[in-house]
């Protein structure tokens, strides 16, 4: 769990709330209890701020995993809008797309891949070519 220390304005001064972000974790309620016996709470009211003490902070939540699609739908989708001839003529002209494209321990492409898409507007697809190509 990790907390964050909250130091208030009274209003005595012109500063905002300040939260003062700590790292604590594996604390008791009585570790809490004397750090915030540690802040001198006359100092603070002389700079006109109050100790709100520590409050816990939740986690962000984690990024969402990227969208993958199998390049065999890219493939054939390419196929139906007549330009895998141009990809392939493309994937033949440069070994290391070639190389990744064909690696057979990675059958999915990200559907935002920097790359793909850059392929993909070279040889000539159209902005709405390629969100076809890509939808998931």
């Amino acid at each position: 769990m990790r907390y964050q220390r909250i130091i208030v304005s009274t209003g005595a001064n012109v500063g905002p709330v300040r939260p003062l972000p700590i790292e604590l974790q594996g604390l008791t309620d009585e570790d809490l209890a004397n750090l915030d016996a540690a802040v001198a709470p006359e100092a603070l009211a002389q700079l006109g701020y109050v100790d709100a003490g520590f409050l816990p902070v939740a986690d962000p939540p984690p990024e969402p995993p990227r969208a993958q699609l199998p390049k065999s739908t890219v493939t054939a989708r390419l196929r139906a809008i007549g330009k895998f001839d141009a990809v392939w003529a493309l994937l033949q002209a440069n070994p290391d797309m070639f190389d990744k494209w064909y690696t057979p321990d990675w059958p999915n492409v990200f559907a935002d891949d920097e790359r793909m898409l850059q392929a993909l507007a070279a040889v000539g697809l159209s902005e709405s070519e390629i969100a076809s190509v890509v939808a998931l």
